[in-house]
């Protein structure tokens, strides 16, 4: 199971690519 969250996370993050620069494009807007 634990294998299973792994894989999954591993391709949603390929898929979500913008999910980890998502909040420094957040970040100016909200400032903004």
């Amino acid at each position: 199971m634990h294998k299973h969250t792994s894989t999954r996370h591993k391709k949603k993050i390929k898929q979500s690519a913008p999910w980890p620069y998502k909040p420094y494009v957040f970040a100016p807007k909200k400032k903004i």
